[in-house]
């Protein structure tokens, strides 16, 4: 169970997932691997003594059930997480933000697959809604981190496609639609990663309900085309969503305009 999870894991982590699959007295487990060398205990961290202990175990276990423990694990820490008392919620952030970014790493890690021949997890569209939820919470909490964040938001967008494959997901997720293909488009941008932007920023605009839901589209779209070198397109871009607005710009500004507006 630890090493589908990474090299350190927090204790409070570790009690969450305890009585997994039936694997109880993980804590106590946990104790003799630490007598035994093969685990340490940093602070309120339990990590593997060396990197290749963890690989070592994590290669041994077939890849079938590898995405299996990632999805069990990621399923256990929701439930835990939502279980918390909603009133005392201050008193759970830190540990609610950090097991969110866990549960969405071990949901989209039972996603990816190495072996073709290992057939992939399915979902269903509940859980896919519920995981591109999770996704978009857990890219929220990334802060500086662009790159886990673009992971989160990329993740978030295929669950939630694949929640809808027979009917449109703007229609049928409107907001959580909304919230991932904006927060990905933006953070293509904090990221230099121009490659989508264009797709994400125009499905955002045929998909917009009004033209105030699209006003962030329109900003990461015009700091895109001028970070580009585009500079007069993006100037354009400005001024066409100005007059959407009605705020129209004059064609031709002078002083006493200038002045005026002052």
């Amino acid at each position: 169970l630890l090493s589908c999870i990474g090299t350190r894991v927090n204790q409070i982590i570790v009690d969450m997932i305890d009585g997994l699959n039936g694997i109880t007295g993980l804590v106590s487990s946990i104790d003799v691997l630490v007598e035994e060398g093969l685990l340490e205990k940093e602070g309120s961290f339990i990590k593997f003594r060396h990197d290749s202990i963890m690989q070592a175990v994590h290669d041994f276990t077939p890849e079938s059930n590898i995405s299996r423990l990632h999805l069990d694990i990621g399923s256990k820490i929701i439930a835990q997480v939502t279980s918390f008392p909603s009133d005392n919620h201050d008193v759970y952030k830190d540990l609610v933000d950090e097991a969110l970014i866990v549960a969405a790493d071990q949901i989209n890690l039972s996603r990816e697959k190495k072996d073709s021949a290992v057939p992939r997890v399915e979902f269903s569209p509940k859980q896919c809604i519920t995981f591109a939820k999770i996704n978009l919470k857990s890219a929220h909490k990334a802060g500086p981190d662009i790159d886990r964040a673009l992971r989160n938001l990329k993740f978030g967008l295929s669950f939630l496609r694949d929640a809808s494959k027979t009917i449109n997901y703007w229609k049928e997720h409107y907001n959580l639609s909304l919230s991932l293909s904006e927060e990905y488009a933006h953070a293509m941008f904090k990221g230099g990663d121009s490659s989508e932007i264009i797709e994400c920023v125009n499905e955002i605009i045929d998909n917009a309900r009004c033209l105030e839901d699209s006003c962030k589209a329109y900003e990461v779209l015009i700091l895109a085309l001028y970070s580009s070198g585009k500079k007069l397109m993006a100037v354009d871009q400005a001024l066409t969503i100005l007059r959407k607005l009605n705020y129209p710009f004059p064609s031709q500004v002078d002083r006493q305009l200038t002045t005026d507006a002052m």
